[in-house]
């Protein structure tokens, strides 16, 4: 017959093996696993490229460009046009800037050339035809029609 004790020291001994056995498992299964690979790739940008602006015009720095991670997906990004002035012509640097998860960093420079927009005589008439004969300009005199041109032109168009 079994004494408390034996019985005692039997279960102990059978937690003690389960105890070594989930031991040994764990070990087991962590020295199998591989190590992940360190993210080393820096994101990219999808959708940049130059522009071409005309003096006053509005310009989106977002609209159409995504950065992009092999690891992360699309991921937020910073636009620094600190330096573009719509008010001259000139031509600006735009810088774009990315991180992902992991701490890698892109920055790309696009640049924007603002430009005085010019009109030639093709697109000129083509703008002027609709409004003279809006107006009913072709039958009055030289005179008339430059009074009325000034006055439209005056109401119509402002500078910025």
């Amino acid at each position: 017959m079994i004494s408390k004790f034996q019985k005692a020291l039997l279960i102990a001994i059978a937690i003690l093996l389960v105890c070594v056995i989930a031991a040994v498992s764990i070990l087991f299964i962590l020295r199998s696993r591989t190590p992940e690979t360190p993210d080393t790739v820096a994101p990219t940008f999808e959708g940049l490229s130059d522009k071409t602006v005309y003096l006053g015009e509005g310009v989106s720095y977002r609209v159409g460009v995504k950065a992009i991670d092999d690891r992360d997906g699309e991921i937020s990004f910073s636009v620094d046009s600190s330096s573009v002035r719509l008010d001259r012509v000139g031509t600006y640097t735009v810088t774009y800037t990315a991180k992902d998860a992991a701490g890698n960093k892109v920055e790309k420079a696009i640049q924007i050339t603002v430009c005085e927009r010019t009109v030639g005589s093709e697109e000129l008439y083509a703008l002027i035809d609709p409004v003279i004969l809006q107006n009913g300009w072709r039958e009055k005199s030289v005179e008339t029609v430059s009074a009325e041109i000034y006055s439209y032109v005056k109401q119509a168009l402002s500078y910025t």
